[in-house]
């Protein structure tokens, strides 16, 4: 009888040890297998819903022990339940499921695969299946196992998605219009804004993004002006990605009835709004008091004061990598490049670490880059457009452009729209072609009629209306009238800044495991 007895604890303590092990094991499996599976499906973003789900169920099934049949996968998704997602607080929506083709059934959504504004995929693993070897003896011939995980799209560089647009038309290497004065006050590159609109985008607050603190519910649009100040702010608090084909009947627009799709037609902005000079400059936004405008989110050591607040002062120029010594490469053990041979002659004319770039003994090349009818190497924007232009004209390949950029709050990334005009007003939405990396260059000041305008670009004097700074009025700097900026090769970047989308696009987002 004790030898019973004793037996009796020892296959109980079996099944504990070897069957929960065997459960702990399967947890941890489909754990790897969530985890696989929601990153693989935030890298299809820029497709759709429907290239997230398929690319989620291959990188699950892949990375499951459990072996299925076609029939038996199907339906094991298209019964699986998540209820835990709600609770979650994502905005979380499920996908459509799968067309019927003799394994899927047809139905209308997959419950353990969703989708939230904020950027985020869910994958739930259906409950897999455990037999148990002693559990058997104490009643239990099964045990169930399963595992979540969110993944999050967040943005490349600090800067996220700003709420402006690039026309069809709009070419790489270019200075850029990103937001127009109206017609008559326009000054170049911007030439004035078209029946009633100025360049910017017209989006919402979904409310779901916890990592950007917008809880609240806008989805009317209202105020418009604090919700354009905010995006300029902090980038667009909701994913939008490309319309595969520009094409009207198929889009999803800009509003809050999209999910579980993500945006890719945009509405424009009707009229000038002091939401732009809140958001860019100036701050004092009571929707969310506590965002700091976008020029004032970069490192305190790159700024400067113009017009009493703190901007960013660090050009473009700052960012080109420098090699290490006279005509050797840049950083010891980096890919790095030949200032002399990889790069046009513009560009390696730039000198920020004291080096002759080309290593012919002078600081090349010598020209008159900024108008100003001195001679010499000027590190001016005017330089830094024409080593733009040379580097597209040329064909040239060379990452230039140092990672530290993607700390700087004047780089982000805009929309690029298949058309190649502006609507009226906001009239007819426009879709997104692409996704192109900028630069805020250059800012527009002024106020009135016949106005004292100011000019500021980063990294040079501030040029006010009367010829001196712009600090002659600090308590009166006039409206910011309109904003230019470069837009960036994308072959100039590295890689981690450019990802790569549908058809070999730049990727704004780069996926992250969120929970």
């Amino acid at each position: 009888m004790v030898v019973a007895i004793s037996m009796l604890v020892i296959m109980g303590f079996a099944a504990l040890v070897i069957d929960l092990g065997a459960g702990f094991n399967e947890r941890a499996q489909d754990q790897s297998a969530a985890d696989a599976s929601v990153m693989a499906g935030a890298i299809e973003v820029l497709g759709n819903a429907e290239a997230m789900r398929d690319k989620a169920l291959e990188y699950a099934r892949s990375n499951l022990d459990t072996t299925y049949t076609d029939a038996e996968w199907a339906s094991t998704w298209e019964s699986c339940s998540d209820p835990e997602k709600a609770s979650l607080g994502l905005g979380l929506t499920p996908v459509p499921g799968p067309a019927a083709d003799g394994n899927w059934t047809g139905v209308s959504q997959l419950d353990c695969i969703s989708t939230g504004s904020g950027g985020f995929l869910r994958v739930r693993i259906p409950d897999q299946i455990v037999a148990t070897t002693f559990g058997k003896t104490m009643g239990a011939d099964q045990l169930e196992a399963s595992a979540a995980a969110v993944s999050k799209m967040g943005p490349r560089g600090e800067g996220g998605i700003l709420p402006f647009g690039l026309l069809a038309t709009a070419t790489e290497g270019e200075l850029t219009c990103l937001r127009s004065d109206s017609g008559g006050q326009a000054d170049p590159p911007c030439n004035g804004g078209n029946t009633g609109n100025f360049g910017a985008i017209e989006s919402l607050f979904f409310g779901t993004n916890p990592d950007l603190s917008t809880y609240g519910d806008y989805c009317d649009a209202k105020p418009k002006k604090k919700i354009l100040a905010y995006n300029i702010a902090a980038g667009l608090d909701h994913t939008i990605v490309i319309d595969q084909d520009g094409a009207g009947g198929s889009e999803v627009l800009d509003d809050c009835s999209a999910p579980p799709y993500f945006p890719d037609t945009l509405y424009t902005f009707q009229g000038i709004s002091e939401g732009f000079e809140q958001g860019l400059v100036a701050g004092g936004n009571p929707l969310l008091p506590s965002e700091d405008p976008r020029l004032w989110r970069s490192p305190t050591s790159w700024e400067a004061s113009i017009f009493g607040w703190d901007l960013d002062n660090k050009p473009l120029w700052d960012f080109i990598d420098a090699p290490a010594s006279p005509g050797d490469f840049r950083d010891p053990g980096d890919t790095g490049f030949n200032a002399a041979t990889d790069l046009p002659r513009s560009c390696a004319g730039f000198n920020p670490s004291g080096y002759d770039w080309d290593g012919n003994g002078g600081l090349d090349p010598s020209q008159d880059w900024d108008g100003d009818g001195t001679v010499d190497a000027n590190e001016s924007w005017q330089h830094m457009w024409s080593c733009l232009q040379d580097y597209v004209s040329g064909g040239y390949t060379t990452i230039m452009i140092d990672e530290d950029i993607a700390n700087s709050s004047r780089f982000a990334y805009v929309p690029q729209f298949w058309e190649s005009s502006w609507p009226t007003g906001n009239s007819e939405p426009r879709h997104i072609m692409a996704f192109r990396p900028v630069f805020l260059q250059t800012l527009w000041f002024g106020t009135g009629s016949g106005k004292k305008v100011s000019i500021f670009n980063p990294g040079e004097p501030c040029v006010g209306g009367d010829g001196s700074s712009c600090n002659y009025n600090t308590n009166n700097p006039g409206a910011l009238r309109q904003l230019a900026a470069f837009f960036i090769p994308d072959g100039a970047l590295p890689e981690d800044l450019r990802g790569q989308g549908p058809g070999g696009t730049i990727n704004p987002y780069a996926p992250e495991l969120y929970r």
